[in-house]
């Protein structure tokens, strides 16, 4: 068996298994320094953060528990009202990454390309720019929805 895949406890816990035992009985709002987490994972703080990322599906789906970073401090527990933030954060990054993919895919060395790699780039290009265009209009009309939504939760907002 290769060193990475040796079991180092004696409960043969992962990492991850650990660091969800640990914060499932948390609270939100609660912080993990990062000497916390490092002295009970016996690990440097890069593979922390690793191990908090592989955690965090496991976390959101099984305790509803979000992880935020607080930089250079460790990691807390999002509050609920907070998970429509994070959401928005993590959307905005991704559209950011898709408008970068499509930047990518339009400015492409054409002549370099032989014809089948060309009508290949082509379809590539035309399928996620039509993704792209679908997630734009779907934003709209999100935003027109919450606007709604909004008004209508703040009626004296609209004098």
């Amino acid at each position: 068996m290769t060193e990475q895949f040796k079991i180092r406890r004696s409960d043969g816990r992962s990492n991850q298994q650990v660091l969800i035992d640990l914060v499932k009985s948390g609270q939100p709002d609660q912080i993990y320094p990062y000497e916390v987490l490092q002295s009970l994972l016996d690990l440097p703080r890069p593979r922390v953060q690793q191990v908090v990322g592989s955690a965090a599906h496991r976390l959101l789906q099984e305790y509803s528990y979000a992880m935020v970073c607080i930089r250079n401090t460790g990691y807390r527990i999002a509050k609920a009202n907070e998970h429509g933030m994070l959401a928005n954060n993590r959307k905005r990054r991704a559209d950011v990454q898709v408008r970068k993919g499509l930047d990518i895919l339009r400015n492409v060395r054409w002549d370099d390309m032989d014809e089948e790699s060309r009508k290949a780039h082509q379809g590539q290009l035309m399928v996620s720019e039509g993704i792209y265009g679908l997630m734009q209009s779907l934003a709209k009309r999100q935003d027109k929805l919450e606007e709604v939504i909004k008004d209508m939760q703040n009626p004296s907002d609209r004098a």
